[in-house]
């Protein structure tokens, strides 16, 4: 493994110089690799310009969680005309001491005739400059256990998020394509079910913050969803993350009530063994939401309002065996929840029998996979313990080796501090992949307000902190269940100050939304293209519209959707299928710009190249394209211009 670094002036390299340069995964040598295995030995390289004149090169390397700084003198190996380089070998286990994984910091000390200075990357920035530590920040050196390996049907993967009771009700003897609502189950007993699919969402806070009673249900099964999957693979879709199906007093069902069961509403335990069935038969995964955090306090676990039983659960009986599994700070009304909100009790994930409960053999994660899931999406993975993520991907990996754990982290998680705890999530034990928030927010940022720069950073910052395999198939959104619809984010929708009544009534003017489906069109293509693997959420590909929750829940608008913006997300869709160089973790930017970046995706030779244009105005190409250069999106011939608001994707 070797990490280099490439300095051509003794001060800050010029931004074309170093766009095109003097980065190695930009420059295409791979030399920053990411994250490295324990059991291989490192180089550390350091290549600059002769006129620097150095004396000598010391690597300044430290461990997280160790305050000494280990010093480590360079050799000069080469000197061709121009450059000089200077390089060291070491085994990287030693460095882990008695462990077998480590987070580790690190910056060059040089010596010249005019003093020391520091070499590391420009603060927000991928890229080497000379500086004191108020201009350059420290590299990252992520060290993971031997063995890691990720499951090999995610990467080049196309996600598909459904929020379970608002995508299809199905049923064979259904009145209307979209069925009949079923009967409200005795265990629903209070809730509203929706009669006709298309009524607005009615229960809402009118401020926010307010309380959301979300006990409006629209009937959506886990049948209607086997019943559609000859759309999603229309889509190019091999994976389906389900928002939580386990039986819960509330439509979102983040509440859990029971684990051991299909929410009666969505359907039975022996529907959900078809669904997943029926999608291995299509080389379709299913993907569980694990909310293993909190439960509902209407739950058999807390059981606050006594649905499962007179006197039983946590908050009735001391001596219940889940009482153990939550945080009372005063048993039994005053109890840790989750953000505050008391009908989500907090779990105390290093409870033992807790963790048998999830993570046995015979446990909730293991039972679920040999029913068909292919893995788990873990809900706030922050507030899950190191040792319960552990237990839990191997429970997992045992009853499927190629079990996917995705966790929900909304920031970069090679050095993310929960509740001034450090994260090991990518040291080999714990996590495959996780939510890509930080790249979500540059797409849209980079659409919105061009920032290039910011864009390719991010791609590059997180190629360098995270291990290859897991850049791969890292989740890209660019819209969830928690976030505004992404139309009605690129439409600029107003929505500061509006209370319920509004936000429900809220959609995009004639003209923004003219404007919103430009930008979604660029923000999908960056989306697919990026390395990582895209996950769209439900209706977005529809065109559907909503601001904040629960009004980006609403029910798939079937016969109703935008079949142009639905065609596109086709042609995205097998165009992922088509090029195996998606598959692989790297990106070359060739240009990032303010409002404008070009980037190749290739493998062996072949691949793709990415023209993306966020301006209002059309782009001039800075160099001619082959006349017989064709667009993979439109199949049209390529001109001199790339389109506002639009991205142009080659073949090369």
């Amino acid at each position: 493994m070797s990490r280099s670094v490439f300095l051509y002036d003794k001060v800050q390299t010029p931004p074309v110089l170093r766009a095109m340069v003097s980065h190695p995964c930009v420059a295409g040598t791979h030399a920053l690799c990411g994250a490295v295995p324990c059991e291989k030995n490192i180089t550390f390289s350091l290549r600059v310009s002769v006129s620097a004149a150095l004396c000598a090169v010391t690597l300044l390397l430290y461990r997280d969680d160790d305050a000494k700084t280990l010093r480590y003198s360079l050799r000069l190996c080469e000197r061709e005309a121009d450059t000089e380089t200077w390089r060291i070998t070491l085994p990287v286990f030693p460095l882990c001491g008695d462990g077998e994984s480590g987070l580790f910091f690190y910056r060059y000390c040089v010596c010249t005739p005019y003093g020391e200075t520091l070499c590391g990357p420009a603060y927000g920035t991928p890229d080497p400059i000379f500086g004191d530590e108020s201009r350059c920040e420290a590299f990252y050196l992520t060290v993971y256990r031997p063995g890691y390996t990720v499951p090999d049907w995610m990467p080049g993967a196309t996600l598909y998020q459904i929020f379970p009771d608002r995508f299809a009700r199905g049923g064979a003897d259904a009145l209307h394509p979209l069925g009949i609502a079923p009967p409200l189950p005795k265990e629903h007993a209070g809730a509203r079910l929706h009669e006709s699919w298309d009524e607005p969402i009615e229960q809402y806070g009118e401020i926010p913050g307010d309380f959301v009673r979300n006990n409006e249900f629209y009937g959506g099964t886990l049948r209607g969803i086997e019943e559609k999957l000859p759309y999603l693979e229309s889509l190019g879709v091999n994976c389906i993350y389900l928002c939580p199906v386990f039986f819960s007093v509330t439509n979102h069902r983040y509440d859990t009530a029971d684990y051991e069961t299909i929410d009666p509403l969505l359907g039975t335990n022996e529907d959900f063994r078809s669904l997943a069935a029926a999608a291995k038969k299509r080389s379709i995964h299913i993907l569980l939401d694990g909310v293993f955090d909190h439960t509902g306090a209407d739950s058999r676990y807390f059981n606050k309002r006594e649905r499962f039983g007179k006197g039983v659960g946590a908050y009735w009986d001391r001596q219940s065996p889940y009482t153990p599994w939550y945080r009372f700070k005063n048993w039994p009304s005053d109890y840790e929840c989750w953000w505050g909100v008391d009908e989500m009790p907090q779990l105390d994930t290093r409870n033992a029998s807790l963790r048998r409960y999830f993570c046995a053999r015979d446990g909730i994660v293991a039972q679920w996979i040999r029913a068909g899931a292919d893995g788990w999406r873990l809900d706030v993975a922050d507030e899950l313990s190191d040792g319960f993520l552990e237990e839990l991907r191997a429970a997992a990996r045992e009853a499927n080796p190629k079990a996917l754990i995705l966790g929900e982290v909304w920031e970069d998680a090679s050095d993310k501090i929960a509740y001034g705890h450090r994260r090991r999530y990518f040291r080999g034990s714990q996590l495959d992949s996780v939510m890509n928030y930080p790249l979500r927010d540059c797409i849209l940022r980079f659409v919105l307000q061009g920032d290039g720069a910011a864009l390719r950073n991010t791609v590059l910052r997180l190629f360098t902190h995270y291990p290859r395999l897991v850049n791969a198939m890292t989740m890209n959104l660019i819209g969830s269940h928690d976030t505004m619809r992404a139309l009605t984010v690129l439409g600029e929708a107003k929505t500061e100050g509006l209370g319920g009544t509004a936000l429900r009534a809220l959609r995009l003017t004639e003209e923004q939304k003219e404007r919103a489906l430009r930008r979604i069109r660029l923000a999908a293509a960056l989306q697919f293209t990026l390395p990582g693997v895209p996950c769209i959420y439900y209706g977005d590909e529809a065109g559907m519209q909503g601001a904040r929750d629960p009004f980006c829940r609403a029910p798939f608008p079937w016969g109703q959707e935008d079949t142009a913006l639905t065609e596109y997300y086709r042609t995205l869709g097998a165009l992922r299928k088509s090029t195996p160089a998606l598959r692989c973790s790297e990106a070359e930017f060739l240009l990032f710009e303010q409002d404008h970046v070009i980037y190749r995706r290739c493998e062996h030779g072949r691949g793709i190249l990415v023209l993306a244009n966020a301006a209002e105005c059309p782009f001039s190409l800075p160099s001619p394209l082959s006349p017989a250069a064709v667009d993979l999106l439109t199949a049209q011939p390529v001109g001199k211009e790339i389109p506002p608001m639009s991205a142009v994707i080659l073949a090369v």
